[in-house]
């Protein structure tokens, strides 16, 4: 398989390109602003091309000189702070952006393209066929690329495959290299374990009871791979769960039982992206257990324990 992996070494995408170089295939990088410290140990196995998912002869060019077979599309512009600041601007990567993938995928006969959806497209049943009432403006960029990925499929017959995420964390996510902070849910999940890893007090603004269905990053890589190498799917979109969705401070709980030292206080702003409670956000990942082979494996304390291991002082 030669897979184009378009924000190739941002946080989810470079877990995601180590994983598919350990199952021998072929990666190109495809990232407007790569990252190389997130890729340093797989840099001689893997292309990192600079592009702008918004440059139509770009993303072309990548892919006819690479002879990609299939597409993993996770760039975004994100935080929602920055979406309610320059809307415009998030139209054109995460809703014109993916529109390019697509049409670049059905003209150059790319076989499957596999795309980061989210649960903040905000379905108000357990299942992926239930209405959806987005409360953000990306949420709503993403139920429109949904919207647009069952399109190209039933239109064009372009294999199209959308996995809901909930709240990502694992390795790689504070290599930044220079990018400016995040104010988004996982950036604040990442500076609290790093921080309680080498024994800092941490101040989480936000309420206690905010609530996530939690993904850690191995997961994450486990569900991209299985869609991109799945036979073909009765599903267009799929959900893709952790455990079972917990709050701040069960994060929290966790933590301190780890690291009996660890210091975490909490305030009382609501976190922007979530509005759910912890039942409320429930999600049936059955389809991807039975058409994509998923299963998640890491448990909440599973998925602390190993991101702290690899944050703890050696």
């Amino acid at each position: 398989m030669k897979v184009m992996i378009t924000g190739g070494t941002g946080f989810i995408g470079s877990n995601l390109a180590k994983g598919m170089v350990a199952g021998g295939h072929e990666v190109v990088a495809y990232d407007l602003n790569p990252t190389p410290a997130r890729v340093v140990e797989i840099q001689d196995r893997i292309k990192v091309v600079r592009g702008d998912i918004r440059d139509t002869v770009k993303l072309f060019e990548t892919i006819e000189t690479h002879a990609i077979s299939h597409i993993m599309h996770l760039a975004a512009y994100l935080p929602e702070a920055a979406i309610r600041k320059n809307p415009t601007l998030a139209i054109q990567i995460n809703g014109e952006g993916t529109n390019n993938i697509f049409e670049a995928a059905r003209i150059m006969g790319v076989e499957r393209v596999v795309y980061a959806s989210t649960d903040a497209v905000n379905p108000l049943g357990p299942k992926e066929d239930a209405p959806c009432s987005p409360t953000t403006l990306y949420g709503h960029l993403k139920r429109l690329n949904e919207v647009m990925g069952n399109h190209f499929h039933d239109e064009f017959g372009l294999d199209t495959i959308g996995l809901r995420f909930g709240m990502n964390y694992g390795v790689r996510g504070r290599q930044m290299a220079g990018e400016l902070e995040r104010e988004y849910a996982s950036a604040v999940v990442l500076d609290v374990i790093e921080k309680v890893a080498v024994g800092d007090s941490v101040v989480i603004p936000f309420h206690e009871s905010t609530s996530f269905h939690w993904v850690y990053a191995n997961d994450n890589v486990r569900a991209m791979t299985l869609a991109l190498s799945a036979s073909k799917t009765e599903g267009r979109v799929f959900n893709v769960c952790g455990e079972e969705p917990y709050t701040l401070g069960d994060m929290a709980t966790v933590l301190r039982n780890l690291l009996p030292a660890a210091d975490i206080k909490f305030g009382n702003v609501p976190m922007p992206s979530t509005m759910k409670t912890a039942e409320a956000l429930k999600m049936d990942c059955s389809a991807a257990y039975e058409e994509l082979g998923y299963q998640p494996d890491y448990t909440l304390e599973q998925g602390l324990k190993a991101h702290v291991d690899q944050c703890a002082p050696r």
